[in-house]
């Protein structure tokens, strides 16, 4: 049927046309969900090429999770968001599943064990197993809750507001370390900002105030003066 044969068909019988095309979009959408595939290359260098082919629905609803998380960081302590495009997407496509695969490096065991439920392994400076503990849960939900509500409902790094769910619980002393999981020691990070915290240089730890405040890197600040997010005051020391 061409365009105007279409059109009129809809003006004559538009409960039947409706119907008709109701059944055509409903078997384009099965037909769609029957093609979609995901496969992995090879990896290289650490890296490997990952190839999808989505449905509409479901490449609208991974648009709409990643969207939020892609977009351009404002400038703030560790400089102006330089990523391209490209690089913000897969950002936050590894935000959206977290810590995951094998192997994983020390610093990246850290890190996990922050805010997950697993069997703890203490490393040393070299990562090798030094002694085990046993399953533990860590951060709870309602810790979780009480860290949104005293440090503002988002990511505490400066200048970040990444919203309170798509945050971390992380121990400002590390759990490995012998970090107790208590509110006192617990502070809420968007992955980039945890990632950050674990390896880059950068310092949290609880101010006298009751709040978290931060310590840059040298290479960002030879003073190194500390930032409090809360107020956005610098102190130097």
């Amino acid at each position: 049927m061409d365009k105007a044969g279409k059109h009129l068909y809809e003006v004559i019988a538009p409960e039947d046309a409706e119907r008709r095309i109701g059944k055509q979009l409903e078997e384009q959408e099965r037909r769609a969900r029957e093609n979609r595939t995901l496969s992995f290359g090879p990896v290289r260098d650490g890296t490997a090429t990952v190839f999808m082919r989505l449905d509409v629905q479901t490449l609208a609803l991974l648009r709409a999770l990643l969207d939020p998380l892609a977009r351009t960081r404002p400038t703030g302590p560790d400089g102006p968001d330089l990523r391209t495009s490209e690089r913000r997407l897969a950002d936050a496509f590894a935000e959206l599943l977290g810590l995951a695969g094998h192997p994983l490096s020390a610093t990246a065991v850290r890190q996990l064990a922050c805010d997950a439920e697993i069997v703890p392994a203490v490393l040393g400076s070299d990562g090798a197993v030094l002694d085990l503990g046993t399953a533990t849960r860590l951060f709870t939900y309602a810790q979780r809750l009480y860290l949104g509500l005293r440090d503002g409902h988002h990511c505490s790094f400066p200048t970040c507001r990444r919203p309170e769910q798509w945050t971390e619980a992380h121990h400002i002393r590390h759990w490995v370390d012998g970090g107790k999981t208590d509110v006192g020691n617990g502070v809420l990070l968007c992955q980039y900002h945890h990632t950050t915290i674990h390896t880059k240089g950068w310092i949290v730890r609880m101010g006298d105030h009751g709040h978290p405040e931060y310590i840059p890197p040298p290479w960002i600040d030879p003073y190194q003066a500390v930032i409090r997010p809360d107020d956005l005051t610098t102190i130097r020391r």
